[in-house]
């Protein structure tokens, strides 16, 4: 069965939205999932004919018609299968499962998508209809043994400034695991929110660290014979527009460091060239100097020291071949050492 829109086609502005951070970089949403592609409750399965454990997202500010539908699922996905660190959650399609749909949809953060004027909120069912969703149900996700499980957002370009948003309650008092990675695999601690009976907003920094992509797993914990329920997950990211590639919101033309992130524009020896992206400061003076020989050295017999810095021919290693480079960026009169924060010359 296809429900019916509770929420208009479009929404103003709204509490909760996310604003526009610059002219070249704007927060917006990555990848969101409302959950409403599923057949119905328990039942994992958005065709009625096959049982799936991952989940396209059905929403995305890189949409480029109605910021919902078939064209956001290039920009996430949800996987409780195994990969990216999930649980493998084996779909049976009776409703046992430790993360299954669950009937009706929270309110908390249906504004989640919500960037500027005329984007549509969670559950704006009759867009996701017309865009060609064949199921449309008002359903959350449900928790009701120990999993994990990952939301995976692709922008397809560099990103920066990683949250997330969703609602969320329980049946009982218990807590609930955040962790974020940018290669699927290596996960930090993002943080932990207490959650209570009560449908309720949750925002998490992730990062402001660049990448092409950014992974959040859940860690649910459900209270002894009771469920963790979670809904309208937004995955937000400073993406950025053309002529700012590195997304840190300063125009490539006047960036001192164009290819990584320096809101700063520290230039601590005034060479035009950034602080963050002066390859061969090994000692992290801001200045490339005869130091910088003697600190790249050391790391050379001790990687513990290595910085990203110490690179200065762009191959991705602290070696010899850096010490001369070093030495030739020193006593010349212009930006000659190249690394992953400054892959070309000059500035």
């Amino acid at each position: 069965m296809k429900a019916t829109s509770r929420r208009s086609i479009s929404t103003c502005l709204a509490a909760g939205m996310i604003l526009f951070v610059s002219s070249t970089a704007r927060a917006a949403t990555v990848a969101g999932w409302d959950f409403s592609q599923w057949v119905e409750s328990g039942l994992l399965s958005i065709n009625n004919t096959s049982l799936t454990n991952t989940l396209a997202a059905n929403y995305s500010n890189l949409d480029p018609t109605n910021n919902a539908g078939a064209e956001s699922a290039a920009f996430g996905k949800l996987y409780f299968n195994g990969q990216f660190g999930s649980t493998a959650v084996a779909p049976v399609g009776d409703g046992s499962e430790a993360f299954t749909p669950s009937a009706g949809s929270l309110v908390s953060n249906i504004d989640g998508p919500v960037s500027k004027f005329g984007d549509n909120p969670f559950d704006s069912l009759q867009i996701l209809a017309f865009e060609g969703q064949e199921f449309t149900e008002l359903l959350s996700m449900a928790a009701s043994k120990t999993v994990q499980v990952v939301f995976a957002a692709t922008p397809g370009r560099s990103a920066s400034s990683w949250v997330v948003t969703f609602g969320a309650r329980a049946t009982a008092p218990s807590n609930l695991g955040v962790e974020f990675s940018t290669d699927g695999s290596n996960y930090a601690v993002a943080g932990s929110v207490a959650l209570t009976t009560g449908d309720t907003r949750y925002e998490l920094n992730l990062g402001a660290a660049a990448s092409t992509q950014g992974y959040v797993r859940f860690r649910f914990t459900p209270p002894a014979g009771g469920a963790q329920l979670i809904d309208n997950v937004a995955i937000q990211a400073a993406i950025p527009l053309p002529g700012d590639r590195d997304g840190d919101g300063i125009p490539d033309a006047t960036d001192k460091c164009p290819y990584y992130p320096s809101a700063n524009q520290t230039d601590t020896d005034g060479d035009g060239r950034g602080d963050v992206c002066e390859c061969t400061d090994q000692d992290g003076d801001g200045r490339n100097t005869v130091a910088d020989l003697v600190a790249i050295n050391t790391a050379i017999f001790n990687p513990a020291l290595v910085t990203p810095l110490c690179d200065g021919n762009n191959d991705g290693r602290c070696d010899v071949g850096d010490i001369i480079a070093a030495n030739i960026e020193i006593f010349s009169p212009t930006n000659t050492s190249t690394c992953s924060r400054q892959p070309v010359p000059g500035p």
